[in-house]
């Protein structure tokens, strides 16, 4: 951490999981080093309340230099010189778990209808069973409040599954988290509900499954989330890109094609039946004939040909339709933007809801 004004060191933290990483034959003290992961995760920061006081936290991962998430109090960071006398207080804590696997993905500190504050993050990547779970931990101990296992884990053949970033939703705007949604390499977004004021009773349940021509397509970047374009009465919008880049092309060149997801969720308690919302559907997975296919197009270059860009078709896209007696029901369940089959474009970023309006970016993914 460097002051902001000066540029000055105020402090350096290693976690433990990385320090007998350090010395050895082409490791980071050896002349003839080689490159390797040590702390090369995403971190969060972000103000909590535990001890009568607000604090402001950091938790962050290893991404592939490790099976740990920490924790540091950044509060009051300590003045050049004085990190070491301060470790105590500055060092929450590390976290690890046999279903924890290489911490890729980025935490979120949030506050629990249990009244604690918590950092949630996923699993990551070749945990112990290679599935995909939910971790949320008590952010001012390190203490397990619960793992909601998905159960989706790997078969005879199939490859190990892990849950990626997770993106916590407050739909009342009370400031509390009520649901979480994630994607795991299973193509799999799951829900999570957080609503109930005991841990126990919190449950997940699978929203969507991505796939194109009948394989998954894997996710690896955090939904986006927001309140349903008409209005709260309708439920929640969760939108995700699938693709990935922790492997290398090369080695996967049987995966699917990639899609970008607009998925109606119906299962949050702001939903509520009237004369225009349609009564509650069952608890069931959106299917992919649900949804709207949408389509990009090229349009050509604007006065300059090294330069070109790229127009999505407008189809509508109807929610809700009426019976024949006028009540309402449910239609579309949704929209999908496919890419073009013949390329490896991908989203691995999290893309971002803007008034109304999704953001995305994708790459072209190669073997190297």
């Amino acid at each position: 951490a460097f002051d902001a004004d000066s540029g000055r060191e105020r402090f350096a933290y290693v976690p433990n999981d990385v320090l007998g990483e350090l010395a050895g034959t082409a490791r980071l003290t050896d002349p003839a080093y080689r490159h390797r992961a040590y702390v090369d995760g995403q971190v969060a920061v972000d103000p909590a309340f535990y001890d009568n006081a607000w604090h402001s936290v950091l938790v962050g991962g290893l991404r592939n230099g490790g099976r740990t998430i920490y924790a540091l109090d950044v509060t009051d960071p300590p003045a050049p010189g004085q990190a070491e006398a301060r470790a105590a207080s500055l060092v929450r804590w590390e976290f690890r778990d046999p279903q924890l696997g290489r911490t890729f993905g980025t935490p979120s500190i949030v506050r629990l209808h249990t009244g604690r504050w918590a950092a949630i993050f996923g699993n990551g990547y070749n945990s112990d069973r290679f599935g995909a779970s939910l971790f949320v931990v008590d952010v001012a101990t390190g203490e397990l409040i619960r793992r909601l296992d998905t159960g989706a884990v790997p078969v005879t053949g199939q490859s190990g599954n892990g849950l990626a970033s997770p993106t916590p939703v407050d739909v009342d705007g009370d400031r509390i988290v009520d649901y979480v949604y994630a994607g795991d390499l299973y193509g799999n977004v799951w829900r999570f509900d957080l609503t109930a004021r005991s841990a126990g009773a919190w449950t997940q349940s699978r929203l969507f499954q991505a796939s194109r021509d009948g394989q998954p397509q894997p996710i690896t970047s955090a939904p986006a989330a927001a309140l349903h374009p008409l209005g709260p009465s309708y439920g929640v919008m969760v939108y995700v890109g699938t693709g990935q880049n922790i492997t290398p092309v090369a080695a996967d060149r049987q995966a699917p094609a990639n899609s970008v997801y607009g998925l109606w969720d119906t299962q949050v308690f702001s939903y509520t039946e009237n004369d225009d919302v349609p009564p509650r559907p069952a608890n069931t997975p959106i299917t992919r004939g649900a949804l709207t296919s949408q389509q990009l197009q090229n349009v050509g270059a604007a006065g300059n040909t090294a330069l070109s860009f790229r127009g999505v078709t407008d189809r509508p896209v109807n929610f809700v339709t009426r019976t024949a007696t006028g009540d309402p029901r449910i239609n579309d369940r949704g929209w999908v933007i496919d890419f073009d089959a013949t390329t490896t474009e991908a989203v691995v970023r999290a893309p971002r809801v803007v008034d109304d309006t999704l953001e995305f970016e994708s790459v072209v993914l190669n073997a190297e």
